[in-house]
């Protein structure tokens, strides 16, 4: 019935197809993390030093809640009928998945041994 619901809203596919791509890189990461090094910059906001840094298994961090506020947006588009907003949500999930995909990629690429 749920299943039923969330195919039948309008840009329900767009909002699948992001959170489907946020899962895959979390697999992809951790498939390819034993080629990092024990500990990663992932906190840039940080001060510099050891603040900066995490655990390996904190690669998959951007992706993960990058799923999270995909999920939160598709919550959001089943109670919505505005046009708009449901435009807005699904533009959100987008943007903040290239930003944590960039991200990730940026890290992966500056660190790993490949």
């Amino acid at each position: 019935m749920f299943k039923k619901k969330l195919l039948s809203m309008s840009f329900s596919r767009e909002s699948i197809i992001i959170f489907g791509f946020n899962a895959f890189l979390v697999l992809v990461f951790l498939l390819f993390q034993n080629t990092l090094p024990p500990v990663i910059p992932l906190f840039y906001g940080m001060p510099k030093g050891t603040a900066q840094l995490a655990p390996r298994i904190g690669i998959i961090l951007p992706p993960a809640i990058s799923a999270a506020i995909t999920v939160t947006n598709i919550a959001l588009l089943s109670t919505t009928r505005n046009d708009f907003l449901q435009k807005l949500l699904i533009v959100i999930s987008f943007i903040v998945t290239l930003l944590s995909t960039v991200t990730v990629v940026r890290i992966f690429m500056l660190v790993s041994s490949l």
